[in-house]
């Protein structure tokens, strides 16, 4: 005869195991697409979008809806425009993640980005909602492992976020002369 200890402590195993096996997704009729030589798979939803490899990107309608890019070219001006939004630092598998989202104007609706890395290079992933979504991480998780330790992942975006920071103080503070009505009217430009 089982006790009911014994009873108890089966049932919370069984209910334990069963709840990490909630948040698993079945990716059997994902399609793989490459961006930059690593393989990502894409969730049916996001199927049949756009591969563009000379710019490293692949997009399902548009880049608020679905979409991921390398953009180991333009780190700076990609990541470094999030720094003021909603955000955390993640771990998803074995990958740390900053992820961050807003509400766009354009879209009218929430749009998350979560960047990465895989290999040598960073990954953004962007799609159309306020949440990390079980879909996502499971994309995120089914790449490679990334060649970059987590200070080194984090000193890359700083680094990225300093140097869009630091174009953003250049653009804001030149000076423009205009010669109208005979005399020069000089106009500060700010962009924020």
């Amino acid at each position: 005869m089982f006790s009911k200890k014994l009873f108890l402590s089966l049932l919370l195993i069984a209910l334990i195991i069963s709840m990490g096996c909630a948040n698993a997704v079945d990716s059997s009729n994902w399609k793989t697409v490459k961006i930059n030589d690593v393989d990502f798979k894409i969730p049916p939803k996001y199927q049949g979008g756009d591969i563009n490899n000379d710019h490293m990107n692949y997009h399902y309608k548009d880049l608020n809806t679905f979409g991921i890019l390398c953009i180991d070219d333009y780190i700076a001006s990609n990541y470094g425009c999030w720094h003021n939004l909603k955000g955390k630092n993640l771990t998803i598998g074995s990958h740390d993640v900053a992820y961050f989202y807003q509400y766009n104007n354009f879209a009218k609706h929430d749009v998350s980005h979560a960047y990465f890395s895989s290999g040598d290079s960073i990954y953004c992933i962007s799609w159309g909602s306020g949440e990390m979504t079980d879909e996502i991480e499971a994309i995120i998780i089914n790449t490679p492992d990334s060649s970059y330790d987590t200070s080194t992942f984090y000193g890359i975006l700083n680094e990225a976020k300093q140097e869009y920071d630091n174009e953003q103080t250049n653009d804001q503070s030149y000076y423009v002369s205009t010669p109208s009505t005979g005399r020069n009217n000089y106009y500060i430009f700010w962009w924020r």
